[in-house]
């Protein structure tokens, strides 16, 4: 009898748990090990390739005696915050994330909304985040499927509280200027154009002890195992060189938006009697309430590093929760402006063009320098995020964001660091990086 000379059958989404479930013990030896077991797997599908060869370079990283000793601190109070909101084994549900194509459609939830009509005054106060503008649970969907996120759980899924990237990019900022060989990776990122953005997520796994599982776009780039199966954070990262037109995703209004969103008596004032005023207010609720539930549990990370100065400006926010703060307390307004002939067009079931308004959020903040006939600051509108090509954009300019920020009450941290080695050493950190021929014709 001949010997069985068939490969063991190895399935990349058990490894790929089993694997979160060794970063979760922070055991890089057995990290390691096992990717390198997945690495020699037949016929793995791109995505699954990158994974494993990005989390390989990301255990090299963490190897660096500055990164592991940031990594053991910011890891250690990412677990101290999360143990204290985290239930029993025995009381933990393991939900299944669901492709797109696998969906139902969301059900509106009409039965949860009010009898009683709603004033024009309410009709300019969104509803807190937790709930709908009917008064009941938003309509459940999942706007994005990551294959490799399958089996992964965030900590919003399971109720485990508020713990989110925005709070543990708060840990890694506040860390990292302890490390000086850590400062100065994030200031050589510019010199590696369109690098910088992969190298950011792979420093941001490594302080995190995290796992990358994306590329930008329009899915989180990074996991952060808390807990094991499957258990952690979800965080999408962002890099530039200079302020504005910081990408958040693809968003467009959808046809049965207002359906979503509006109680059946807004829906009788915005297609027949409300007055042009009253309209407009509900139009610009339907455009808040789809960004906010578009991009529901979004965790940015956003790095700007200026190559002039080496300045870095540090920002994380849940961009949901960050437009519904903003519009409840007045500092966020939607703006519809025209754009004929010359911007973004639909086809009418006719054939005929018409030109689509361009939606802009603008940034609200009271001018005390000029007052009104009432004594009052007037208010300036300041364009903070625009709509372009069907991608949503913050466009805001880094000195008009300090000022937002200031006025944000909820989903944001920001941090700005200078420089302060003069010009000479920061172009010395700046040039000390490997050139094309290391990179591409090392020999092995």
């Amino acid at each position: 009898m001949e010997p069985d000379t068939a490969e063991p059958t190895i399935d990349f989404d058990t490894e790929k748990i089993d694997y979160m479930d060794l970063v979760v013990k922070q055991k890089n030896d057995e990290m390691m090990d096992k990717l390198l077991v997945m690495r020699d797997i037949n016929n793995l599908a791109p995505g699954e390739y990158k994974f494993i060869e990005d989390n390989i370079q990301i255990i090299s990283l963490s190897r660096d005696v500055d990164f592991a000793d940031a990594q053991k601190k910011i890891y250690k109070q990412i677990k101290d915050m999360v143990g204290d909101i985290q239930p029993a084994d025995d009381d933990l549900e393991i939900p299944t994330e669901i492709p797109p194509e696998e969906q139902g459609p969301a059900a509106p939830g009409k039965e949860d909304m009010p009898p009683e009509p709603v004033s024009p005054e309410q009709m300019n106060t969104p509803v807190p985040p937790q709930a709908g503008l009917q008064g009941g649970p938003m309509p459940q969907q999942t706007t994005s499927f990551n294959p490799l996120a399958k089996g992964l759980t965030t900590l919003n899924e399971n109720n485990l509280g508020e713990m989110s990237g925005v709070e543990i990019f708060s840990i890694v900022s506040e860390e990292l200027e302890r490390f000086e060989a850590v400062k100065e990776a994030l200031i050589k990122l510019p010199a590696f154009y369109a690098m910088k953005a992969d190298l950011f997520r792979k420093i941001i796994c490594s302080l995190t002890n995290g796992v990358q599982i994306g590329s930008g776009g329009q899915l989180e780039d990074i996991f952060i195992p808390v807990a094991e199966n499957g258990i952690g954070i979800k965080l999408s990262t962002r890099c530039y060189t200079d302020f504005g037109n910081i990408e958040i995703g693809k968003w467009m209004v959808q046809f049965n938006d207002p359906e979503k969103y509006l109680a059946e008596e807004e829906l009788e004032k915005l297609n027949n009697t409300g007055s042009p005023e009253e309209k407009e207010v509900l139009r610009k609720r339907v455009v808040v309430e789809s960004i906010a539930h578009k991009f529901k549990d979004k965790i940015y990370i956003v790095l700007i590093v200026n190559p002039n100065v080496g300045t870095r400006r540090e920002i994380a926010f849940n961009f949901s929760e960050l437009i519904r703060d903003g519009w409840k307390n007045g500092y966020i307004s939607v703006e519809f402006k025209a754009s004929v002939n010359k911007g973004d067009a639909g086809i009418q079931i006719d054939g005929e063009l018409v030109d689509l308004q361009d939606i802009v959020l603008d940034f609200v903040r009271e001018n005390p320098d000029e007052l009104d006939e009432e004594g009052l600051p007037v208010k300036e509108h300041i364009e903070f995020i625009n709509h372009k090509h069907g991608k949503l954009y913050i466009s805001i300019t880094n000195e008009d964001f300090s000022d937002f920020a200031s006025n944000a009450q909820s989903g944001l941290f920001t941090n700005e660091k200078n420089f302060d080695q003069g010009p000479d050493q920061l172009l010395t950190i700046q040039r000390c990086i490997p050139d094309i021929k290391e990179i591409l014709l090392k020999k092995c």
